[in-house]
């Protein structure tokens, strides 16, 4: 049997609200490479809408042990070597949260 993470969440520290306990695996809800780009190849879809569907190549990494970061370079951008414009991400590994999306500058 798998062990898991448990999170609480209280809302607005107020005593008389229920905690609640999340069960989450032990390896994460974005437990890898794959998972962190479609992961945020969702989150891109949403807030920008097609135009993050033209071909990216990506450089995703896993920093301080549980932030999946996760950079679009647009092949335009690599074939004339300019910078910026791409889309940018961070994702907590274990639960799933965006900690931020934003385009490079």
């Amino acid at each position: 049997m798998a062990r898991h993470h448990i999170h609480e969440f209280c809302k607005n520290n107020n005593p008389s609200l229920r905690t609640e306990r999340v069960f989450l695996p032990e390896e994460g809800v974005v437990p890898d490479e794959k998972a962190a780009l479609a992961w945020a190849k969702q989150v891109w879809g949403r807030k920008y809408g097609r135009l993050y569907l033209l071909p990216y190549e990506y450089d995703v990494s896993l920093q301080e042990g549980h932030l999946w970061v996760i950079e679009g370079l647009n092949i335009f951008h690599v074939i004339f070597r300019v910078n910026g414009g791409g889309p940018y991400i961070v994702i907590d590994k274990y639960t799933g949260e965006v900690i931020t999306v934003t385009r490079t500058a």
